[in-house]
């Protein structure tokens, strides 16, 4: 047999068993061994009028998804639309499919319709919000209600399309207020519709009416965000589970309308949406850009290894780096707090009990920050390696390019204002800048290896010059 004539045997051999799953005889209803109690109602009176019935296997296999071509013939052979094998307007619709005929007759009553490329893709799964349009035109359903879902817009031809099947009876959402229009539709929920809609005694009460959801805030506000990664969803409450109502872009800029933890309100296409505040890059719209940002400054080292020995990092004659980092960041944070920021800072002194890189991030989950610097004093073998040096990471933290942006503007006041050699923001995967989800680098002030860094790196004065750097370079950041 030639590798054609087996291609198109196993097509044909598809199509049956396509035909068999929806077109079998009757009275197998009771054979089946997997039809949910809750649908057989429904799913019996389909089967009895030839519309569904169950595999050759002995099941219906109720949550498998329905394909757009199955909808087409289940729809199809409920209205008694002609089903014979025909051309339809779409391009990858053959004439030989089982759907032809149907998908054909319900273009031309207006209810089914392709896409803009000329395609009607009946292979696959049919959404909940196709599905809704589907059986609004099918049953001529034209009554609305006052019926609201959380995460569907209040307006449009899908909104009036839900609106009314739930009107109708013949769906009702789900238990927490959601519709879920991008989930797939499956058997046994399809074959409860198309039953609903054709015998009044399966229909549902219509979900009782509910007040219409608050107005979505607007005006000014004192904050706004850019969306700092290429898509970032928004939700119709504070929470993780809760429905996606749609996405923003990045680029895009909201106004911040309240905080709650990670996540800020906003208007979404005049709904209340909310978005994760770490994929923002939040902005005052007056006043100093630093006010009210959550930063976290951490001095390196100063606390106990895993081995319980106090981590000095590097020293050299009389200075040892976590000195040094913590009087630097005791300044840096000073500076951020008389501009208005919240500032957390890892430690205040050495810390006499454990303490791991995986600690001071997670201080800086636990406190919602937005922004995190680390602290650090650089060495070498060699006492000729001198100058500063900015770090980030875009291997891992989904706010590289917004580190990056944070790595430049600091080392470029560390050069300015400390006169050091620039030897660049870098980026590479420190630990501290890459566990993390915000914009983090990590400083490294100078070599105290080299004799003209070691001056500074000695000097109080040089401290704040230091703290001035780091803090303009954050303000910078703030204000682009």
């Amino acid at each position: 047999m030639s590798k054609h004539i087996r291609l198109k045997a196993i097509a044909l051999l598809a199509v049956f068993c396509m035909v068999f799953s929806i077109n079998g005889g009757r009275g197998q209803a009771a054979s089946l061994s997997d039809i949910p109690v809750s649908a057989s109602s429904e799913i019996n009176y389909l089967m009895n009028k030839d519309i569904i019935n169950g595999y050759s296997d002995g099941t219906f296999r109720p949550k498998q998804a329905v394909t757009r071509a199955e909808a087409a013939i289940m729809l199809g052979k409920a209205l008694n639309l002609i089903g014979w094998q025909r051309t339809t307007p779409f391009k990858d619709v053959a004439v030989n499919s089982a759907a032809s005929g149907y998908i054909a007759s319900a273009v031309q009553k207006g209810i089914i319709n392709g896409y803009s490329d000329g395609t009607f893709r009946p292979a696959e799964p049919i959404t909940r919000g196709q599905m809704a349009l589907l059986l609004q035109r099918a049953f001529q359903l034209t009554e609305k209600g006052e019926v609201y879902f959380t995460d569907i817009p209040q307006s449009g031809l899908q909104y009036d399309a839900i609106n009314t099947i739930a009107t109708a009876g013949l769906a009702s959402g789900y238990a927490d207020g959601t519709f879920q229009p991008k989930d797939s539709v499956t058997r046994q929920d399809f074959a409860v519709f198309v039953a609903r809609g054709l015998n009044d005694d399966f229909r549902v009460a219509a979900p009782a009416p509910a007040p219409a959801p608050a107005p979505a805030p607007s005006g000014d506000t004192a904050v706004v965000g850019e969306v700092t990664v290429a898509s970032l969803n928004v939700r119709s409450s504070a929470s993780n589970s809760a429905p996606v109502i749609g996405t923003l872009g990045e680029g895009a800029v909201v106004s911040v309308y309240s905080f709650s933890g990670y996540w800020v309100q906003i208007n979404y296409n005049n709904q209340t949406g909310y978005v994760h505040k770490t994929y923002l890059k939040l902005k005052n719209t007056n006043g100093n850009p630093l006010q009210n940002r959550i930063i976290v400054v951490d001095p390196g080292h100063g606390g106990l290894s895993d081995k319980g020995i106090l981590d000095q990092g590097t020293s050299y004659g009389n200075l040892k780096e976590k000195d040094i980092t913590l009087d630097v960041a005791n300044r840096v944070s000073a500076k951020l707090k008389a501009a208005g920021a919240t500032v957390v800072q890892t430690r205040s002194g050495d810390v006499n009990r454990q303490f791991l890189l995986g600690d001071r991030t997670q201080i800086a989950y636990d406190n919602k920050a937005e922004l995190f610097v680390s602290i650090h004093v650089n060495s070498a073998g060699s006492a000729s390696a001198d100058g500063a040096e900015t770090y980030y990471d875009t291997s891992k933290n989904a706010n590289g390019n917004e580190s990056k942006e944070l790595a430049q503007e600091i080392q470029k006041q560390l050069v300015a204002f400390a006169g050091m050699d620039d030897r660049g923001a870098r980026d590479s995967a420190f630990y501290v800048v890459r566990e993390q989800n915000i914009p983090s680098v990590l400083v490294e002030l100078g070599f105290i290896t080299n004799s003209g860094d070691y001056a500074k790196l000695a000097s109080p004065e040089f401290h704040d010059i230091y703290a001035q750097a780091v803090y303009q370079g954050i303000y910078n950041y703030y204000n682009k």
